[in-house]
């Protein structure tokens, strides 16, 4: 082999190996080394979180799903907050008061629900979005959210709930059993979190983005998900 191609070929491992290690850190250190980039990609960036935009790439609408049922999702969460509060600089107290906290967080059991969080924060419209899912919320229309396996089984979610202290925020709740068999069931591959999201008003101010009723579907693979030999969902 020539010299300049062993030089291209190293470089490409080493690229390759670089963006595995990237990928999945959550795989090779536990949560409390995780680095503040690391809890960023976890939560834009991983087989748990998905971004979903009006016509592919607009901004004019965009929702951004979660699964914070997944423990990663939540370590991820937590991690960041140590960051933002500058834990290596709180008191012994206030060390302790955050620890239980947070542990109240990280060991919540999710046995009986699959916890979709959606956060449209970032939609040039979220303003007249949080007052359509509010007026959603207190059943003036329906958002008609489900959960669709590979199988083409589709379930309802039991609960949607806008969140009080973040306007764009809300989460969607479906059962991890239905009646007594599992909603995503053993070898199955993937599934998907879909709703309609309503019609937004811009007037003629942001003429550029398509603001009619859309069915919103985001798809997660569950072959990505598996942490110390468990799918976490």
């Amino acid at each position: 082999m020539r010299r300049r191609d062993f030089s291209r070929l190293f470089a490409l491992l080493v690229v390759t190996a670089i963006t595995v290690q990237a990928e999945d850190f959550w795989l090779k250190k536990e949560w409390k080394q995780w680095s503040k980039d690391d809890c960023v990609k976890m939560l834009a960036d991983s087989p748990w979180t998905k971004t979903w935009r009006a016509n592919g790439n607009e901004d004019g609408i965009v929702y951004v799903f979660q699964l914070r049922s997944a423990l990663p999702i939540r370590e991820a969460i937590v991690r960041r907050l140590q960051f933002d509060q500058k834990y290596d600089k709180m008191t012994d107290a206030q060390r302790s008061s955050f620890d239980a906290q947070s542990g109240r967080m990280l060991s919540r059991s999710y046995d009986d629900i699959i916890l979709v969080h959606v956060d449209f924060s970032k939609s040039i419209a979220a303003q007249i979005l949080a007052v359509s899912l509010k007026q959603i919320q207190k059943g003036a229309a329906d958002l008609d959210s489900s959960l669709v396996t590979d199988d083409g089984n589709q379930v309802k979610s039991i609960r949607f709930d806008m969140n009080e202290k973040a306007s764009y925020e809300f989460d969607l709740v479906f059962p991890r059993l239905k009646d007594g068999t599992p909603t995503i069931k053993e070898g199955q591959k993937r599934f998907s979190v879909q709703f309609q999201s309503p019609p937004v008003d811009m007037g003629t101010a942001y003429p550029t983005f398509d603001t009619r009723s859309k069915r919103v579907r985001v798809d997660f693979d569950l072959g990505k998900m598996e942490v110390a030999g468990k799918v976490n969902y």
